[in-house]
């Protein structure tokens, strides 16, 4: 199905994940398409705009209301944040797992084998509550989150990358890399831009203060405006580093870079550094290769499906090496066409640090890779008879190594 559109209606079909706790996981909608660019972590259109910030794999978080450290020991790397009202914030990891930062724990997936990787996170307005979002659009819910939806039986374009609350908690909306949305609840469709060909991919959403609109923001700092969202202006062309969040200020809406700048958009202004949070170069530096790493996992999630071929390299069949040859190189990476050769020219990282979108080799003879997506998972083109799929990367023995593109 494809991720240009408006998933309307109720029908209820099991999502991406299974659920313990107080979490659900479930249901369905349809499709439709229109123009469109970005949102905050945790996105919502509160009267007090909620802080905006930068939330590193290894949990350390910046934003304009304080920092945090880095966490200790991560079975899996942070994927998102959301901002507790009055209250701190939370961080999840692509494994479901939930890391309160004077916050309430309301619960988490970290002991819950998921069918995809999380790859966001959403409060609810009264801050009693959560919701996680998978790539395929699975939802989970916990504390006051009500369940309205999802695309977890939904067959997407482009992997889902993010969510929003109406302002009510009674909806929600998921975006999709491409630009894609999927309403649910009180929510309603104002358009998109999953028909448009964009040149960088979307990364996040929020709601106008109404809710009668939104805006997109692409990764390289595009605003797409929708519903009774205005446009105030873009860093298109011109930011520092890649856009991470759009979120809503008073009379516009801010965009944080993964550098930590942030950007302000109001009547009457091209938009304005408003604040810079201090993110330190070490992480600075690395949000080239992040962009480039969540582009090739949106490229490569969107040929499952299409059939293994010995010496395939797309873009209707690939084996394992020409998958990972061409979602790097489609994201502006080249990489080598055999496995052994990309496992010598890359960088090399251990396991246990391993980030959506490194490279994980298998078997002595370096005869297999797959691209990491969190969570014990990864997408790969394993063998003859199979086609490009998502499944646990554990299946294939010991990692042999890891390598980061970029």
């Amino acid at each position: 199905m494809a991720g240009a559109g408006r998933l309307a209606g109720a029908g209820v079909v099991v999502s991406a994940g299974i659920l313990t706790g107080s979490g659900t996981a479930a249901a369905a909608g349809a499709s439709t398409a229109a123009p469109a660019t970005a949102v905050a972590a945790g996105a919502q259109a509160p009267s007090a705009p909620a802080p905006a910030g930068v939330v590193e794999p290894d949990g350390a978080l910046f934003t304009t209301a304080g920092a945090y450290p880095s966490l200790p020991a991560l079975n899996a790397p942070v994927v998102g944040w959301a901002s507790a009202p009055g209250q701190g914030a939370w961080e999840v990891a692509s494994d479901g797992g939930i890391f309160p930062r004077s916050a309430p724990y309301l619960g988490s997936l970290g002991n819950v084998r998921l069918n995809r990787p999380i790859v966001g996170m959403a409060p609810t307005p009264t801050g009693r509550g959560y919701w996680l979002v998978a790539s395929d659009g699975g939802i989970f819910d916990f504390g006051d989150a009500g369940f309205f939806g999802s695309t977890g039986n939904v067959r997407l374009n482009q992997p889902i990358v993010g969510m929003a609350p109406t302002p009510t908690g009674r909806g929600y909306w998921l975006v999709a890399s491409d630009g894609g949305i999927f309403d649910f609840g009180d929510a309603s469709f104002f358009g998109s831009t999953g028909s448009v060909r964009l040149s960088q991919p979307i990364v996040g959403m929020t709601p106008s203060p109404t809710g009668r609109g939104y805006w997109l923001v692409a990764s390289d700092g595009g605003v797409f405006d929708f519903g009774d969202a205005p446009f105030l202006g873009s860093l298109a062309g011109r930011a520092s580093a890649p856009a991470v969040s759009v979120s809503a200020a008073t009379g516009g809406y801010r965009v944080a870079l993964a550098d930590g700048a942030i950007w302000q958009f109001t009547p009457g202004s091209a938009g304005a550094l408003a604040d810079r949070l201090p993110v330190p170069s070490t992480y600075a530096a690395g949000a080239v290769q992040k962009a480039a790493a969540a582009k090739a996992v949106a490229i490569a999630l969107s040929q499952v499906g299409k059939p293994y071929a010995v010496g395939a390299a797309g873009p209707g069949a690939f084996d394992c090496s020409g998958l990972t040859s061409y979602a790097y190189g489609n994201a502006g990476v080249a990489l080598p066409r055999t496995t052994a050769q990309q496992l010598a020219v890359l960088p090399k990282v251990p396991l246990a640090a391993a980030q959506p979108g490194d490279l994980l080799f298998f078997y002595p003879d370096i005869s297999h890779v797959g691209i990491y997506l969190g969570g014990g998972l990864m997408v790969d083109s394993p063998h003859v008879g199979a086609a490009v799929r998502v499944e646990q990367f554990s299946w294939f023995g010991p990692v042999m190594g890891v390598g980061r593109p970029g």
